[in-house]
């Protein structure tokens, strides 16, 4: 299908007529990154669900045309996020506690939000802008406050191992899907 089958409302109508879900999983589509200027100049604390991630790039004219190239796209995984909320009617992150999360038996991964108190996380660090050389700094204000089909979750070592034992199991995928 192409995206505009599945969202008939996404603003870049050139997007919504040629991208297919094929091209954004592959990264072929053309859709360009959120990380850029207006990601920069967004507080923090805005990016809670996948719809608003959307205003950071999905008016943008394609970078390319759609199956021409390959690029990395974190844009192209955000849409197919709200692809996901479309078709099935749920948010991002319950679809995925309820159909990866939970038949992975993954009880520590979860999308927090970063200005909640969730057991057992770490806190990340940057060297980043603003930091006094040679220091490290927390890197809260450079994160979005929950992270998005794109990425930007929350794991533990064992949940990562059952999630590749699910994932060879049979329990995530079927096997041509896997091999592909």
């Amino acid at each position: 299908d192409t995206l505009g089958t599945l969202l008939p409302d996404y603003p870049n109508r050139d997007a919504a007529a040629k991208v297919t879900l094929e091209q954004l999983l592959d990264m072929t589509s053309g859709i360009g990154d959120f990380f850029g200027p207006r990601f920069d100049e967004t507080p923090k604390d805005r990016l809670r669900s996948i719809r608003d991630y959307l205003p950071l790039f999905a008016s943008d004219p394609l970078l390319f045309e759609p199956g021409s190239q390959n690029r990395y796209s974190n844009g192209g995984y955000v849409v197919l996020g709200a692809v996901i909320e479309k078709v099935t009617g749920q948010d991002y992150y319950t679809y995925v506690r309820e159909h990866v999360f939970d038949p992975a038996g993954m009880t520590a991964s979860e999308s927090f939000e970063g200005d909640q108190i969730a057991p057992n996380v770490a806190s990340g660090y940057t060297r980043g802008e603003g930091a006094t050389p040679g220091t490290l700094r927390n890197n809260i204000y450079t994160r979005p406050a929950r992270g998005s089909s794109a990425g930007g979750g929350y794991s533990t070592v064992g949940d990562l191992a059952r999630f590749v034992a699910a994932l060879r199991g049979g329990k995530l995928l079927k096997p041509e899907t896997l091999a592909r």
